[in-house]
């Protein structure tokens, strides 16, 4: 989705979903020899649009290509001290999340589920873990990906470093079409705390209804946390500000039982909510 739809005229001429390899090689040959464009996307969340097209040009759909668990979302082998995943662009996060969980393995990146992992990675791969473990981008050791040449590739930092970093430092489609990353990922059994009675690690959520001076009190905590060079490391905050449109159910659904107790005036004769903006705050340890 993007608010640019309408100025920036996202209508490719054509929409190419590939089934593997061979289709994304075979668009990028015809690209180079008829000099049009290409996009790429996979989650549909480069909101500046630059995740589509128009003209005579041409969108590559990578959601449905690599989807393959065993194959395209796999554990590799294990070293002694480190664990490491293949995972394809076509996986969001939720799906990467849920498999690590099975697993018993974690990685930072992003809050919102259904962000790619293509994309994502590119464009740093900000969220909620940083300040303990950094960034997506941080994590990734390998990308594999189809250049502007249609050649099919796999470089590291030591391959390639200049192209790996701006691989990681632009964003979709600025120098090839990624397939796959090789992700090093962290384990579960390496982060049981003492502090928490060797559970691992512990999250909490709160919501509150918007005002200024809520809002204000919590980026203060904030602030004073970051500004705060003995504040545990291990501890990260995130503040949410989400607008009436958003569905709150479909992000904290044990709200809507507690809702409909408390305040059924805010209840539609469709039955939907119409909650205000809200407030959301994150915590974990």
């Amino acid at each position: 989705s993007s608010t640019h739809e309408l100025d920036h005229d996202m209508h490719p001429a054509l929409i190419v979903q590939p089934t593997g390899d061979e289709d994304v090689i075979a668009a990028v040959k015809y690209a180079k020899v008829n000099k049009i464009a290409v996009a790429v996307k996979s989650g549909w969340h480069q909101y500046s649009g630059a995740a589509s097209t128009s003209g005579a040009n041409i969108l590559i759909d990578m959601k449905p290509t690599y989807k393959e668990v065993g194959k395209d979302l796999k554990v590799l082998d294990q070293t002694t001290d480190k664990s490491f995943v293949y995972c394809s662009v076509s996986f969001s996060l939720g799906e990467l999340n849920g498999f690590l969980k099975q697993n018993s393995l974690f990685i930072p990146h992003g809050q919102c589920e259904h962000v790619h992992v293509g994309g994502h990675a590119q464009t740093g791969g900000y969220g909620q873990l940083g300040r303990s473990f950094g960034l997506l981008g941080d994590h990734v050791r390998e990308i594999r990906f189809v250049d502007h040449n249609a050649e099919l590739k796999t470089i590291d930092t030591s391959s390639d470093p200049d192209l790996f970093k701006a691989i990681l430092g632009g964003s979709p489609g600025n120098f090839g079409i990624i397939t796959h990353y090789t992700l090093e990922v962290h384990r579960d059994s390496d982060y049981n705390f003492k502090s928490v009675g060797g559970q691992g690690p512990h999250g909490l959520r709160a919501v509150w209804w918007y005002n200024k001076a809520t809002l204000k009190a919590l980026l203060t905590k904030v602030a004073e946390m970051a500004d705060n060079p003995d504040f545990p490391r291990n501890y990260d905050l995130c503040v949410s500000v989400l607008s009436s449109d958003f569905s709150i159910k479909d992000l904290v659904p044990e709200m809507d039982g507690v809702m409909k107790r408390d305040h059924p005036e805010i209840y539609g004769l469709d039955g939907m909510p119409r909650w205000p903006a809200t407030i959301i705050l994150y915590a974990q340890w």
